[in-house]
């Protein structure tokens, strides 16, 4: 018995110590999800959407997210930096008016060194990004 107690007792701490470094380094390693929205017309009558079509964000755990979406002059607007949490306030006070091509995003410097991509729109031309694996796209309907 007090062989079993020593052995249960090592495998109850090798466990506690491989999750408190496991936690450590998740800490110190967030994710970052990139954001992108597509600001066209097509995403005004269901902006207020937004937070409900991007609710599954939450659930990950050690994240930081950066928004950024078009503008008319083809240039993309950061709407928010990298931070823990989500806030999509902001964009569903601007209003989506825009015509704009998705391969825009491709240009995106943060696209290569995100590790996950979420692209917000409703164009129907989405399938640029099926090559890249660590992109979704996300339709608000």
């Amino acid at each position: 018995m007090k062989q079993f107690l020593i052995w249960a007792t090592i495998l109850i701490a090798l466990y506690a110590g491989f999750t408190v470094l496991n936690q450590l380094y998740e800490a110190a390693n967030p994710k970052h999800i990139l954001v992108a929205i597509d600001l066209s017309l097509s995403l005004e009558p269901v902006k207020s959407k937004l937070p409900q079509a991007l609710s599954f964000l939450k659930d990950i755990p050690y994240a930081r997210f950066k928004i950024v979406t078009n503008s008319p002059n083809r240039d993309l607007k950061i709407i928010q930096d990298w931070d823990s949490q989500l806030n999509l306030d902001k964009v569903i006070k601007i209003p989506m008016y825009t015509n704009f091509s998705l391969e825009e995003f491709l240009n995106l410097p943060e696209l290569k060194t995100a590790d996950r991509v979420i692209i917000v729109t409703n164009s129907p031309s989405t399938a640029l990004f099926n090559k890249l694996s660590h992109v979704q796209v996300v339709s608000v309907k």
